[in-house]
């Protein structure tokens, strides 16, 4: 977990640090690295959820992007993070 979350800091700094962002909580670039394609199935996309977190991305924005790739996921980082 450690290697992928020093891998995508820099992306989470660049997407955090973007003034030009269009979604609450930047969950629209959240949104395509918690789904298909780069996220085969719910458990890979709980995974990268909780990297991105802990590499400083916005919980809110995560979590919203997780539950509308994958809507069973609705609350899942609320008791995780």
């Amino acid at each position: 977990m450690k290697d992928t979350i020093e891998g995508i800091r820099p992306l989470v700094k660049t997407i955090e640090n973007d003034p030009m962002s269009l979604t609450k909580g930047n969950y629209g670039a959240y949104l395509r690295l918690v789904s298909l394609p780069d996220c085969p199935n719910v458990t890979v996309a709980k995974y990268m959820a909780l990297c991105l977190i802990t590499a400083g991305a916005n919980r809110q924005g995560v979590s919203n992007a997780l539950a509308i790739a994958w809507p069973e996921t609705k609350n899942y980082l609320d008791d995780i993070v």
